[in-house]
């Protein structure tokens, strides 16, 4: 009893290391090198986590949540960055759930 106790608990805990590559690289900022304002990266990373949420899948539907910074939205360059990301990061886990699906 004790060894499967043992085992349910590193699967566990090793499927938990695994988040997609995409947690890392978009969430932050746009790619590129331009320089954003810090009202737009902050719209971009809330707008990613957004978008991710409302595209993952069951599971990372509890790592991801919707966020917006209501004190912001009469910030036209929050919520431009706001937008941008979570079209894009919606649109992007989408697709990436779909591959592994096997449906694009």
């Amino acid at each position: 009893m004790k060894k499967l106790i043992l085992i349910t608990l590193l699967l566990t805990i090793t499927a938990c290391e695994n988040v997609p590559a995409w947690k890392y690289s978009m969430f932050e900022r746009p790619q590129g090198n331009k320089i954003y304002p810090k009202e737009y990266l902050k719209g971009w990373k809330d707008g990613c986590e957004s978008g991710a949420e409302a595209s993952a899948n069951n599971l990372y539907r509890f790592k991801y949540q919707f966020r917006q910074d209501w004190k912001m939205l009469n910030n036209k360059i929050y919520v431009n960055g706001w937008e941008n990301a979570y079209n894009h990061c919606r649109k992007y886990v989408l697709q990436h759930n779909l591959r592994k699906l096997g449906r694009s």
